[in-house]
């Protein structure tokens, strides 16, 4: 059996981020904590997936992990987005 690699021959990303993967600290400690899949690299750029009740949890707790309220309207447009298209996880490239 082999793992074969694909290239990507299209990636649209939203207009404006959701959050900082590296001022948003606190999140960031919450997700690994939650063990999501993340594939960035030692420098912070890459891809990560939270799974929907992961994003749940997280804007439920959004002043302990001091989410301000762009971070908490970005996290629920992204939810939204993720309900009407029947997604259980959210994808992020981080750059």
């Amino acid at each position: 059996m082999s793992v074969r690699a694909y290239k990507v021959l299209e990636m649209r990303l939203d207009r404006a981020p959701s959050f900082n993967c590296w001022h948003d600290e606190k999140l960031m400690e919450f997700f690994d904590g939650e063990g999501i899949w993340d594939g960035r690299n030692s420098e912070g750029s890459g891809t990560m997936e939270v799974s929907v009740a992961v994003m749940r949890k997280a804007l439920a707790n959004a002043q302990r992990l001091e989410l301000d309220e762009f971070d908490c309207e970005a996290i629920k447009a992204d939810l939204a987005w993720a309900r009407k298209k029947g997604q259980d996880y959210i994808r992020y490239e981080c750059f």
